[in-house]
C-alpha cells in the first residue's frame, strides 16, 4: 500500500515550483499524489523511511484530519529532497491532495545534518498544545475509550492504532469535565495507595458513568479500593485490592487493557453483590468484559 512505485515516470511530471535554486526561496503550492511522487524521485540519501509513520500520516490525510504545521518541505541547492519524505509518502499512500504546502528550495547541502528528524508530536503533545492539562494521563484514556465506545476490542493493537491524534484531541475536548473527574477519582488509588494502572482506572470510571452508574456509586468503589476500609472478607473490592497488593510490581507490568479487564470484573461483581473470596486473574484469553448497566 505504501509503495510509491508507479508506471508513470515521476520525472515526466512538471513540478509547480523551481526545484533547483542557488539561494533559499519559499513558495506555497498544492501537492497532488502525482506531484508528491515526482518530488520523491529526488529523495537522495535521506533518513530511513519509517513505514509506521507514513501509515499514520496517510490515515490522518484520508480522514481529513491532517493539518499543516508550517514546517516546510525542503530541497538543497542541488535540488535534492532533504526534509518532508514522510509527508510526501503519506500523500501518495492516501491519494489526497495537500493544499497550500510550504516548499523551501536552495538550502545548503549541510542543512540536512541539523534538520529535525521528523518525529511526530505525541498525543500528549497535541493535548498540551491545545491547553489541556494532564495530557499524559488523558491521551491513553481517550484512545482506549474511543476503541471501547466503538465496540472494538481494546486488546487488538491494530484497533488501537486506528485512533489518531485528532481523534484523541476531539474526545478530550468533548469529555473534559468527565475526564478531569475520573482522573481525580483514580489518583488516590494509583498515586497514594500505589495500586493499579492509571489509564485503566480512569477508563473504568468513565465507562461506569456511561452505563448509568452515579458518580457517588463509582466514587464509593474507588474509595474502598484505595483504602480497603469497611470491606467484608468476601467483597470483590477487597479481593481485587489483595490481588493488586500480592502481585505488586508484576501486576504493574501488565498493559492497561489487562488491568481494565480485571477492574471491570471486580466492579461488576461488586454491583451484583457477589461473594468473591479470591480474585481470578483476567487476561486477553478471557476477552474484554463490559461494565454492567446500572
Amino acid at each position: 500500500m505504501l509503495d510509491t512505485m508507479n508506471t508513470t515516470n515521476p520525472n515526466e511530471i512538471k513540478l509547480p515550483f523551481e526545484r533547483i535554486a542557488r539561494e533559499p526561496n519559499a513558495v506555497f503550492v498544492d501537492i497532488s499524489p502525482k506531484v508528491a511522487e515526482a518530488m520523491l524521485a529526488y529523495n537522495v540519501n535521506n533518513r530511513t523511511l519509517r513505514r509506521h509513520q507514513v501509515s499514520a500520516l496517510a490515515t490522518e490525510m484520508s480522514k481529513k484530519q491532517w493539518l499543516a504545521t508550517g514546517e516546510a518541505i525542503k530541497f538543497d541547492v542541488k535540488g535534492n529532497l532533504i526534509d518532508g519524505q514522510h509527508r510526501l509518502e503519506g500523500c501518495v499512500a492516501s491519494k489526497m491532495t495537500l493544499k497550500n504546502q510550504l516548499i523551501v528550495t536552495g538550502l545548503p547541502e549541510k542543512s540536512f545534518a541539523v534538520i529535525d528528524t521528523g518525529m511526530k508530536r505525541t498525543p500528549k503533545d497535541t493535548l498540551n498544545v491545545a491547553g489541556i492539562t494532564n495530557g499524559s494521563a488523558i491521551a491513553p484514556v481517550a484512545r482506549m475509550m474511543i476503541v471501547l465506545e466503538a465496540g472494538l476490542n481494546a486488546y487488538d493493537v491494530n484497533a488501537m492504532k486506528l485512533v489518531t491524534r485528532q481523534d484523541i484531541l476531539k474526545y478530550a475536548q468533548e469529555n473534559l469535565v468527565e475526564l478531569d473527574w475520573a482522573n481525580r477519582l483514580s489518583r488516590p488509588v494509583y498515586a497514594s495507595a500505589k495500586l493499579g494502572n492509571q489509564t485503566a482506572l480512569i477508563s473504568l470510571a468513565l465507562t461506569a458513568l456511561r452505563k448509568g452508574h452515579s458518580q457517588e456509586r463509582i466514587e464509593e468503589f474507588f474509595v474502598a479500593l484505595a483504602t480497603g476500609e469497611k470491606l467484608s472478607a468476601t467483597s470483590p473490592i477487597l479481593s481485587l485490592r489483595s490481588w493488586l497488593i500480592k502481585y505488586g510490581k508484576d501486576a504493574m507490568r501488565n498493559p492497561a487493557t489487562t488491568h481494565y479487564s480485571n477492574y471491570v470484573t471486580a466492579f461488576n461483581a461488586w454491583v451484583k453483590g457477589k461473594i468473591v473470596r479470591r480474585h481470578t486473574t483476567m487476561g486477553k484469553e478471557h476477552g474484554m468484559p463490559e461494565v454492567v448497566p446500572a
